[in-house]
């Protein structure tokens, strides 16, 4: 039987998943057969707008812009966009790098908008290592490679 893995990131308006906001949710569907093999699916983007401006440390480290973030939707309306995607087969396997810092402000977005339809801080949660790889499936051979982002 296959497993569906979600792989998120956000970038944040700081550290503190009760204080701060979302600015921007990235994730990929990946489906991972029981012979191991990984393949990449469906993905989602979204900025969100924190209603603030970023800080000078924040811009810096994400490279994300206010402007970018004008007409984006709010934090709230990203992560429900999120939730559709992430949970649309049912409760996710969350995996990325540091996944629990971006579960911690997910669920604190989440909860309020779908109620016990979260479950993720009870689901299982896949941390990388501090090298992150990320195996994918190329036409002519299974392989691995470091992944394009990590924090």
């Amino acid at each position: 039987m296959d497993r569906i893995l979600v792989a998120v990131d956000l970038e944040t308006t700081g550290y503190e998943a009760e204080t701060e906001e979302i600015i921007e949710i990235g994730a990929i569907r990946l489906t991972v057969s029981p012979d191991g093999s990984v393949m990449l699916g469906e993905r989602f983007l979204t900025f969100a707008d924190p209603g603030r401006p970023l800080t000078p440390p924040i811009l810096r480290l994400t490279g994300i812009r206010d402007d970018e973030l004008r007409n984006a939707p709010s934090s709230q309306e990203a992560v429900a966009l999120f939730v559709n995607f992430a949970f649309r087969d049912g409760s996710p396997c969350f995996v990325g790098h540091n996944v629990g810092f971006d579960v911690s402000f997910l669920e604190r977005v989440a909860r309020p908008l779908v109620g016990s339809r979260w479950t993720a801080g009870q689901g299982p949660l896949a941390q990388t290592t501090p090298t992150p790889l990320i195996p994918y499936r190329s036409p002519s051979r299974t392989c691995s490679r470091p992944m394009a982002r990590s924090r």
